[in-house]
């Protein structure tokens, strides 16, 4: 049932602390994004008014209309939430909101008999400064009416998983104009080539603190599609390591005005300092319709691409179709589908063309476009009905582009009191002693598996970092027609790259954290991660990935050369063994034959091989091939991936570089 609003004097210190607490968080010049600010309102709320309910759980608590305007085309209602538990603050990272049950935070009656549900634009807060927990919300109702008396029904606490037991019904009346003095609110906004990133809703506890960006575009034919990184720092450049959690329950909404994708989690603030919220990258889908007819002539070995040209109409954008090709594609269960690859001379922020031949498959079996891997060429990929094609009519109703806009804006935090912390992290260490790396009875794999154990031991016999630093080499799947590579991932997704790794040595000779980074050859970070005993971040971005949680974290024994000891655990045999020499080095030369999979499976298994060159002298791997079946287990195996060793040493210390990467993150 729903609890009639109410006045009484029983609430009267509470609401007298409750202002207090409101008056103290102004006077810090914290942005509030439930604020209403300067407006041009046509009615406002005539007095606040109060409430009681009661959650799912049997709390009691009170909800305060405190202001509230009407607009053209939208009426603003601001509450807030108090006297709910200090435990509720769980409730920001709470995985159990993903099955939770949700109805509109509230419905807004107006007199022609409309409900109104809150809209995306709507905004909330959580603040817990330790002996005083409030929620505030700012519900944004979208109409043409301009109403003098509404209905309030409240159904549901923002970040709470259930509806109420008990909610309320408030009758909310308006007067002309805005009585009310307000002060100009902070834009928490940033606009650039027609799209608005700001900031939604925000949550700080002494334990944890949460940010909800939002994006949305101006023009009416487009949409956000996808969304890069987003990252918090301090005016003195370190960034959050943020983790990238689920929307809320109270995001939804029937307009999609504000794209809401995902929250960040990230350490409590203690302080008043501004700190910047920055997003890269976004890519946004465009309505844009046209049509491209193709005479399509016979593909031959000695001519396998045909020239065209063939401009297409993409708005601003210049492109067109220079070439084409078509293929057979083979599917994951190997089944293949008559393919033609469009070559496409395109402005580089241009990175999908909705393509469809019109047939009643092409939106089962969308076009696919990106890069051709190690290349500038842009090209599109659209399934056909038979490779004997040769009039085509192609159309397409959208295109998808990027923009490298650098977002970012000011954000005022409120300043939690820290709490104290009593637990400490708990290192448990990873035993590995009963593993034994080769139980054979060959003793020249015995002597060489001893060689790679002197290795291991000497470069963690004390405190430090042990480097490892790799020339890898990979091989493009797909012969003349490998996958194409997806816009996002054209300068990450790279077949020739440097590998290096850092494992933090304990005196024991067990690795506290590791460093692993992918460099592209001119050194530049391109992916890495940062594993530390309870946590996993990926760089440079800094985002958490991974959390034991419980303060418990594990430590393990630094153990060179495992992916050469992982064979003996296998069914891989040992097909060649012999010395060798690599680059004027005596070494053993080893080649193990690996089949993936299990005498019960049924049909082909594929099939790889392992090469191994092992220095003599220090027993250090100087280079690991692998050979595969890369286009199939029906064709032979190719070499696969070739890993060469360029360096591995102790070191006291990281490198600067790394080092500085490191001390940039607040986690």
């Amino acid at each position: 049932m729903k609890i009639k609003a109410f006045f009484s004097g029983c609430f009267f210190l509470l609401i007298l602390s409750l202002s207090l607490f409101i008056r103290s968080v102004d006077a810090l010049d914290a942005d509030d994004v439930t604020l209403i600010g300067k407006n041009e309102a046509l009615f406002s709320l005539k007095e606040n008014k109060t409430a009681e309910i009661l959650t799912s759980a049997d709390e009691k608590a009170v909800i305060e209309i405190n202001d509230g305007i009407v607009n053209e085309g939208s009426i603003l209602i601001r509450f807030i939430v108090w006297g709910l538990p200090q435990s509720w603050e769980s409730k920001i990272s709470d995985q159990n909101r993903l099955n939770g049950s949700y109805l509109p935070i509230a419905e807004l009656g107006i007199p022609s008999g409309e409900w109104l549900t809150p809209g995306s634009g709507s905004h909330f807060s959580f603040i817990n400064q330790g002996d005083t927990l409030i929620i505030a919300g700012l519900l944004e109702f979208l109409t043409n009416e301009t109403p003098e008396i509404v209905s309030f029904d409240f159904n549901q606490i923002p970040f709470d998983e259930q509806p109420l037991k008990e909610g309320a019904v408030i009758v909310l009346d308006f007067e002309a104009g805005d009585s009310r003095q307000r002060i100009e609110k902070k834009s928490v906004i940033d606009e650039k080539s027609g799209v608005f990133f700001s900031l939604l809703n925000t949550a700080q506890t002494p334990e944890i603190s949460m940010i909800q960006p939002a994006l949305s575009v101006s023009r009416t034919d487009e949409q956000i599609s996808r969304v890069g990184w987003v990252s918090l720092s301090q005016s003195d450049g370190k960034k959050y390591v943020l983790k990238r959690d689920y929307a809320y329950g109270f995001n939804i909404a029937d307009d999609d005005r504000f794209m809401v994708n995902n929250s960040y989690i990230f350490q409590p603030i203690h302080d008043a300092e501004p700190r910047t919220i920055s997003l890269d990258f976004v890519y946004v889908k465009r309505k844009s319709a046209g049509e491209v007819k193709l005479s399509l002539e016979a593909i031959s070995e000695e001519q396998p691409i045909k020239a065209l040209d063939i401009p297409l109409s993409l708005d601003e954008f210049s492109a067109r179709i220079s070439g084409y090709s078509i293929y057979q594609d083979i599917a994951e269960d190997h089944h293949t589908i008559p393919t033609l690859r469009l070559f496409m001379d395109s402005e580089g922020p241009v990175s999908s063309i909705n393509f469809s031949t019109g047939d009643s498959d092409s939106e089962l079996m969308p076009a696919v476009c990106g890069f051709l891997p190690e290349s500038e060429q842009f090209a599109c990929d659209v399934p056909l009905l038979s490779m004997d094609q040769t009039e085509l009519t192609l159309n397409y109703d959208s295109f998808e582009y990027r923009i490298d806009g650098n977002w970012s804006f000011q954000w005022n935090p409120i300043p939690i009191p820290a709490r104290d912390q009593t637990s400490e992290q708990t290192v448990l260490p990873y035993k590995m002693d009963s593993m034994n790396f080769y139980d054979g009875s060959d003793p020249e794999v015995e002597k060489t598996v001893k060689k790679i154990q002197e290795f291991s031991a000497a470069l963690s016999s004390k405190s430090g970092w042990i480097f490892q630093r790799y020339e890898t080499k990979m091989s493009i799947a797909g012969g003349d027609y490998p996958d194409l590579i997806d816009h996002s991932q054209k300068n990450t997704q790279m077949n020739h790259i440097i590998e290096e790794s850092w494992d933090q040595i304990q005196p024991d000779g067990t690795v506290l954290s590791n460093i692993s980074l992918v460099r592209n050859l001119s050194g530049q970070i391109i992916s890495g991660t940062w594993n530390l005993a309870d946590r996993q971040i990926v760089l440079p971005q800094g985002l958490l990935i991974q959390n034991q949680g419980y303060n418990t974290g594990y430590v393990y024994p630094f153990v060179y050369g495992s992916d050469f000891y992982t064979l003996f655990r296998t069914n891989a045999k040992i097909v060649e063994q012999k010395e060798c020499e690599y680059e004027n080095r005596s070494a053993w030369c080893y080649r193990f034959f690996h089949t993936l999979g299990s005498a019960k499976d049924i049909g082909n298994l594929p099939e790889n091989s392992y090469l191994f060159w092992i220095e003599q002298k220090t027993g250090k791997i100087l280079q690991k091939q692998i050979d595969c079946q890369l286009n199939g287990i029906d064709q032979p195996s190719e070499t696969c991936v070739v890993r060469k060793t360029l360096e591995i040493r102790h070191s006291d210390d990281l490198d600067s570089e790394i080092r500085n990467l490191i001390e940039s993150f607040i986690y």
